[in-house]
């Protein structure tokens, strides 16, 4: 079968593959257009770019959708079906509507639950104990298509955006292959979905990364896994008796017993690892990446004699 693919970051890749190896005919990947990275800006191309460059697959990244151009270049393709796994972008209905399949989408929650652009995030913050993968059909709304295949995975304690990330791509691999080869086949078993039951996972905005310590503990610490291993959660320590700012990003941290009596945002314990009072308990920070510096230890950090006891994290 001849498959536009569409899609951009790492969750998208394993579907990918799993379709070329599985015998489909992949005539393109469409994904969103390389981005600066690092220190240097420098233009990195999506992970699925990466993979369709080593594998001979086409690749387009246009700025819309919508224009004739895509359209022509759609028609010039000539998909059977389309499969989007997290591209960044709605599709048009003239596109919805092009193949002879239809357009599936690979979306990493158990639908209705987390419908929309940060599913695998908000199912770590909202405390849920178990996600998954939905394969469905596309329409004009929102994840609000038929499900065609669906399985569900536990969330470990320990999860992080990475982890789960990888979790959810290893189904959605399998399962995309049984949904084509289902559609091609004519066997389908398209299931309305429940509004009733729908949540909205939107995006993770700049304000949903900024370290609040009147955060509960296990949210706080729940929001911190979400959030690695990008974007980050931010703060500013606030360091000395001049308040030095020093900005970090903290990349692990886990929950831990508060004895001492203290503002939130107070730091408690910086000797051999930095804790912060927060709104419930203490934040034990165990990775952290100081502005203009590479991820450490709170270890390293502390014997760098970057914090204190009695400094301010905010």
């Amino acid at each position: 079968m001849n498959i536009l693919y569409m899609g951009t970051p790492e969750f998208a890749v394993l579907p990918l593959e799993a379709l070329k190896n599985d015998g489909h005919n992949i005539v393109g990947l469409v994904c969103q257009p390389d981005k600066p990275k690092g220190r240097g800006h420098k233009l990195t191309p999506p992970p699925t770019k990466e993979f369709a460059l080593a594998n001979s697959i086409p690749v387009y990244q246009p700025q819309t959708l919508r224009d004739d151009d895509f359209y022509e270049l759609l028609k010039s393709l000539s998909p059977d079906l389309i499969v989007v796994a997290a591209y960044g972008k709605i599709l048009p209905e003239n596109v919805l509507s092009y193949p002879k399949y239809g357009c599936i989408n690979i979306h990493a929650s158990l639908l209705p639950r987390h419908r929309g652009a940060a599913p695998i995030q908000s199912a770590i913050i909202e405390g849920d104990k178990e996600t998954g993968v939905c394969t469905m059909f596309m329409e004009k709304g929102l994840d609000t298509g038929d499900i065609l295949d669906c399985e569900s995975v536990k969330i470990d304690d320990n999860d992080t955006a990475a982890t789960l990330t990888e979790k959810l791509s290893k189904i959605g691999a399998r399962l995309i292959c049984k949904t084509a080869k289902d559609a091609q086949n004519g066997a389908l078993c398209p299931k309305k979905q429940d509004d009733a039951l729908s949540t909205y996972a939107k995006k993770i905005e700049k304000e949903d990364t900024l370290f609040d310590a009147n955060t509960e503990i296990s949210l706080l610490c729940r929001k911190i896994r979400a959030l690695s291993p990008a974007p980050l959660m931010s703060a500013t320590l606030l360091h000395g008796d001049d308040k030095t700012p020093i900005r970090i990003k903290i990349v692990s941290g886990v929950m831990c017993e508060c004895e001492k009596d203290a503002e939130n945002g107070t730091v408690i314990e910086a000797e051999k690892r930095l804790v912060v009072k927060v709104c419930g308990g203490a934040l034990h920070i165990t990775a952290l990446i100081p502005e203009g510096k590479s991820c450490m230890s709170d270890g390293d950090f502390c014997r760098g004699r970057r914090a204190a006891a009695g400094d301010i994290l905010e």
